[in-house]
């Protein structure tokens, strides 16, 4: 089991490569049940200045004012060769990890899962 995260660690956010549409509804769920600001960032294959990075394991995002974002927990709806993108081990919380989609894929129940254990972590 995962330790609680404190807040001060940093924001959350939903990190996603397609579909939109369903990554604002995970975005607006994870806003709803966390009764805080969830940045939607886009984190495209191939992006030349893409709008995530790593340091020392933390995810930051860079929101549309140029400033970077530590981010304690997220939610990884990126799909197109993920593991390119997002580290297997990281300090910042990411829920729908890497490993899933190596073991075989991604649905809706897991993220249900995720976000549940969101809730009991921060």
């Amino acid at each position: 089991m995962q330790k609680k995260v404190p807040k001060e660690w940093g924001g959350l956010a939903v990190i996603w490569d397609k579909n939109e549409m369903e990554a604002s509804g995970y975005a607006a769920v994870m806003a709803d049940l966390c009764d805080e600001e969830v940045l939607m960032t886009p984190y495209f294959d191939n992006d030349a200045d893409p709008p995530v990075k790593w340091t020392d394991g933390i995810m930051h995002v860079r929101t549309a004012d140029r400033v970077w974002h530590p981010i304690r927990a997220c939610f990884r709806y990126v799909t197109n060769a993920p593991w390119k993108r997002v580290p297997i081990r990281t300090k910042t919380l990411v829920m729908n990890k890497i490993v899933s989609c190596l073991a075989g894929g991604r649905n809706k129940m897991m993220a249900h899962r995720y976000i549940t254990l969101l809730l009991k972590l921060t």
